[in-house]
């Protein structure tokens, strides 16, 4: 059973395959994007319940959050990934409108307890 799809926009292509095979391996079908522009991409090729961004990625930094699922339908939910983790940083990142923030290193559990909560508020 496919719990749904998760897209994770991340420069760096060790964290993408650090969370595609933890989420894949959650019954989550999941899509990656190295830039903006590639998650562009990407969510038009499918609605995502799920979107995960590190917020230093090419072209998703500050409004770039929004811009991307701007139209989408139904709009995913946003998870912003912080590095380094301190509360100024994430702070700023709730300030630009996700969903829920998790450090960049990402705990499996915390990942999966945020998971959890966040569908059980959709």
């Amino acid at each position: 059973m496919v719990r749904g799809r998760v897209v994770i926009v991340d420069d760096d292509i060790a964290v993408l395959e650090e969370l595609s095979t933890f989420l894949g391996g959650e019954g989550f079908e999941v899509a990656t994007a190295r830039s903006g522009e590639e998650a562009s991409r990407v969510l038009r090729e499918g609605s995502c319940q799920f979107l995960m961004v590190d917020a230093g990625s090419p072209g998703v930094g500050g409004e770039g959050f929004q811009a991307l699922v701007r139209g989408l339908e139904p709009e995913p939910r946003l998870i912003a990934l912080v590095s380094p983790p301190s509360d100024e940083n994430f702070e700023r990142a709730m300030l630009l409108g996700v969903d829920a923030c998790l450090a960049k290193l990402v705990d499996e559990d915390a990942l999966w307890y945020t998971l959890r909560e966040l569908l059980a508020t959709s």
